[in-house]
């Protein structure tokens, strides 16, 4: 009788642990499940600006490539879009052909090499791109001066400012020199002279004509 006793509450009592061993087993499970969502990359900032060019760093996440996109605009993400993809383990990467003294945004999201698990959030900044200037040299008289630049930039016009704003407009042969001769300018008066491509300032120079001694 006694046996009989011990035998049963023996029965119970492994029943009792094989239960708390398979909640135990759920419990681990469910700590090393993967998230369902990637997380986004940290420390995202503007590593270096420079003429043309801007450099962003962040701490990777593990296991998981980037998509890094920059626009000039505020937060839009829609004028002159760049996207570039970049493989895991990258944490920073440098952007060039960018406008200069312009409101640029930025986002970076960790992107899931598991079909199961969603790209993250993007992590998003903004930032104002560094002047360029492609003004070479500049040599002047008491009305004329005569600007050079990189003739590899296709200019389409220069800027002229100091009295009445005037738009000079370049020929297709000053345009492959690198070069304008600009004339007929008041001694002693100060210029501005502003390049552009298109709408991009690409460079400015200001002078101050020389006077009759």
């Amino acid at each position: 009788m006694l046996n009989r006793i011990k035998n049963k509450y023996m029965t119970i009592l492994s029943v009792v642990m094989l239960s708390l061993s398979l909640f135990s087993c759920e419990e681990d499970e469910e700590v090393v499940k993967q998230p369902g969502q990637m997380f986004r990359p940290v420390r995202f900032s503007v590593l270096e600006t420079l003429p043309g060019q801007v450099t962003f760093s962040w701490i990777p996440i593990k296991d998981a490539n980037f998509l890094l996109e920059i626009s000039r605009d505020d937060h839009a993400f829609e004028v002159d879009l760049k996207t570039q993809a970049l493989d895991a383990g990258t944490k920073e990467y440098t952007i060039t052909d960018i406008w200069g003294e312009v409101r640029y945004s930025a986002r970076i999201k960790s992107v899931s090499n598991n079909p199961e698990v969603k790209d993250s959030e993007y992590s998003v900044l903004s930032f104002v791109s560094a002047a360029e200037n492609i003004v070479r040299s500049c040599a002047s008289a008491e009305n004329w001066i005569t600007i050079e630049w990189d003739a590899a930039i296709p200019l389409t016009h220069i800027k002229v400012t100091g009295g009445a704003e005037t738009t000079i407009q370049l020929t297709a042969s000053e345009i492959a020199s690198g070069q304008k001769k600009i004339e007929g300018l008041t001694p002693g008066a100060t210029y501005t002279f502003t390049l552009y491509q298109g709408e991009r300032n690409r460079g400015t120079v200001s002078v101050t004509m020389v006077t009759n001694s």
